[in-house]
């Protein structure tokens, strides 16, 4: 599997197990964490993640700690009020 032009190209498997490897690690990282949205072709994914009991430090340290070893480029962390993920969600609908 290579990065070229910031996408990820392999095997259809690869994509998969490279989705799902994540999914394992951020689900071990924040249990509560949700899916909200996923584009599999450029492993692109957004969860929600509850502000009670979640420390931003801790999931920074974690994502900077497996960085490398699950090939992830870039990622970033936000704390969206309720009425911005409504009209994310709506807007990624449209």
């Amino acid at each position: 599997m290579q990065l070229a032009d910031g996408r990820l190209e392999g095997t259809e498997s690869d994509l998969d197990s490279s989705a799902a490897a994540f999914l394992r690690f951020m689900h071990g990282v924040c249990a509560a964490a949700q899916l909200v949205d996923q584009d599999s072709k450029s492993l692109h994914f957004v969860f929600s993640i509850p502000r009670q009991g979640t420390e931003l430090a801790s999931l920074f340290e974690a994502f900077e700690a497996s960085r490398s070893e699950l090939g992830i480029e870039s990622y970033g962390i936000s704390q969206a009020s309720s009425l911005e993920r409504v009209f994310t969600a709506l807007a990624s609908r449209m």
